[in-house]
């Protein structure tokens, strides 16, 4: 890591997080605390196990998408190497962490393993497939979407030979018939890991069973549950809002439609 992006994670690292109930339980019972916040500003966290450690704090302390995107504006698509990942993760050790609870907040030094772990997360060391990357800069329409879409596809997910063919193929497609847009790009992050891809065949046909899954009556439509778990709803899909299945069913039909599919939507 340069300097700029240690300093980024240093920052990152230092800010607030906030202590719901269900964690505050756990982690007054394991440090064997009245008060969580008190077993934090203590050396009990410093006595447990490395694993322990990370266990306690790993919810607080992953990293989203959202966190993710600053660094690319760092890097190049070829990310970082693991060593120099490895060493930003050696250079944020010692800092101090913040979480709140309540109208109380303490401050501890956040635990290296916990800091490993979070920098593992950032996937700087995941490369970005260099066509996918010069086809995203070349439908995003501003330097912070194209760094958002990069985030995205440097997951580990989107390393996958058939994953990237499919996108990098769809992305084509969507250039030549100028249909790119944010919204569409956020469906399909959502949509393709809850689904097996093995080519531009199988994608195409679990677009059309996710529409026709909310065409059917079923109880549980199982492209529509496994997308409502990726993106964090706990309702089944059957019951999820109109707007969500709108947008769903919009995004899914224009995609078709760009590959020539002709659908009808119910």
């Amino acid at each position: 890591m340069n300097d700029a992006m240690v300093a980024l994670l240093r920052k990152q690292l230092e800010g607030d997080r906030t202590l719901i109930s269900k964690f505050a339980a756990e982690i007054a019972l394991r440090l064997d605390v009245d008060l969580p916040l008190d077993g934090l500003r203590s050396d009990k966290l410093k006595e447990l196990e490395p694993f322990e450690q990370e266990r306690l704090l790993s919810t607080l302390y992953t990293p989203d998408v959202e966190e993710r995107i600053p660094f690319e504006a760092l890097m190049g698509p070829q990310g970082i190497t693991q060593e120099a990942s490895q060493a930003g993760s050696a250079a944020a050790f010692g800092v101090m962490g913040s979480i709140s609870f309540g109208e109380d907040s303490a401050q501890f030094e956040i635990p290296e393993v916990v800091i490993e772990r979070y920098v593992r997360l950032l996937f700087l060391d995941k490369p970005v497939d260099d066509g996918l990357a010069s086809r995203l800069a070349a439908v995003t329409d501003s330097p912070e979407n194209q760094q958002m879409a990069m985030a995205e596809v440097r997951h580990r997910y989107f390393s996958g030979v058939a994953v990237n063919t499919v996108l990098k193929a769809l992305l084509d497609l969507m250039k030549e018939k100028q249909s790119f847009s944010m919204e569409r790009w956020a469906f399909l992050m959502a949509f393709l890991p809850s689904v097996r891809i093995r080519d531009m065949a199988t994608f195409t046909k679990a677009l059309r069973n996710l529409v026709d899954s909310y065409r059917e009556d079923n109880e549980n439509p199982i492209f529509n549950q496994r997308l409502e778990d990726y993106q964090g709803g706990s309702i089944r899909s059957k019951y999820c809002g109109p707007e969500i299945k709108n947008f769903r069913l919009t995004m899914a039909k224009g995609i078709l439609e760009d590959l020539g599919e002709e659908i009808t939507l119910p």
